[in-house]
């Protein structure tokens, strides 16, 4: 007799994933004592994985409190990778690590792009403790944000067929306009435990570089950990069951 593999543990990989851009975040507690000559070196040592550069507005995590007075907030860097596929991102409090889809780059899967995120906090951590003397031992949020792009197929056309696409949803009939919406824009928020969350966004666009409609399927999953953590890899994995 088989044995039949536990659900929680089957893994599906899909050869054409619709997955447009992958983002892995960390957020920690704000440090003041890194700044924008630290963030100089700390490029330097990585240029030649991302040789280009470009400056954000820095994102605001929940409950962020900067300390000291900040008339010009330090921006959040951008790091790219030459095919510019990856981006390296760095702020007080936060640490980033995205993938994106660019022609003729097949999307890693999620274990590749861990690995590859492990790495570098790891290294962003060892360098803020020798450059800042700042040990980061306290993370207070983790993202994984998965941004999926599916394009017209043999399932749908126009917004009308989105029960086609997403068949365990339904659009509500309205007798005066039977051709259906024309624009969908759906929100969800599931509270899967005290400290995690998962967000679903399902909207219909404009894919601006081809011109033509596409939904878009955004799905974020947030945790606050209770304990923390070092070493935190296992949260962040754990987290990603749920996607």
């Amino acid at each position: 007799m088989s044995r039949k593999t536990p659900k929680s543990k089957i893994q599906y990989k899909l050869g054409a994933a619709p997955v447009e851009e992958l983002v892995l975040s960390c957020y920690f507690p704000h440090v003041a004592d890194f700044r924008a000559e630290h963030v100089g070196l700390f490029w330097n040592k990585h240029k030649s994985e991302f040789p280009k550069s470009q400056q954000a507005v820095p994102i605001m995590d929940f409950g962020d409190v900067q300390t000291g007075l900040e008339p010009f907030p330090m921006p959040r860097f951008w790091f790219i990778s030459a095919d510019e596929s990856r981006l390296m991102q760095l702020q007080r409090n936060a640490f980033m690590l995205n993938w994106r889809r660019k022609p003729n780059h097949d999307y890693p899967h999620f274990d590749a792009m861990f690995g590859s995120f492990t790495k570098l906090f790891e290294l962003f951590r060892a360098f803020l403790t020798n450059e800042c003397g700042t040990r980061i031992d306290t993370i207070t949020r983790l993202e994984i944000n998965y941004i999926n792009i599916i394009p017209p197929n043999i399932l749908w056309e126009t917004p009308q067929d989105f029960s086609r696409v997403f068949p365990k949803l339904s659009m509500p009939e309205i007798v005066d306009f039977k051709d259906g919406p024309t624009a969908i824009n759906l929100n969800y928020r599931y509270q899967l435990s005290p400290d995690d969350a998962l967000s679903i966004n399902i909207a219909n666009g404009k894919q601006a570089q081809a011109n033509k409609e596409v939904f878009l399927l955004d799905i974020k999953i947030q945790g606050t950990p209770s304990v923390i953590a070092h070493p935190w890899q296992p949260p962040i994995k754990r987290r990603r069951r749920w996607l």
